[in-house]
């Protein structure tokens, strides 16, 4: 088999980070919030996507999802829930 030194730097240094925070993803998450405001770059922080549930409702209507009404859709959400 082949080897890579690039990939086997990237997985060196991954396995020592994850190792400094004792494999606590948690932990490495708040390391990179810190690291990120540290930065001084702007982070952008998008809207949540619609679940896959509520694509797969609009879908079953014969409307465009940007045409349905708020009761509208609020009906196909309580017709589906019981279903």
């Amino acid at each position: 088999m082949l080897t890579n030194d690039i990939l086997d730097e990237i997985h060196k240094f991954r396995e020592d980070y994850a190792k400094a925070f004792n494999y606590d993803v948690a932990a490495m998450f708040v390391d990179w919030r810190n690291r990120q405001t540290a930065s001084g770059r702007k982070a952008v922080t998008l809207p949540p996507k619609k679940s896959n549930q509520t694509r797969a409702l609009h879908q079953d209507s014969e409307m465009h999802p940007t045409e349905l009404e708020d009761e509208e859709e609020e009906k196909i959400v309580q017709r589906n829930a019981f279903a």
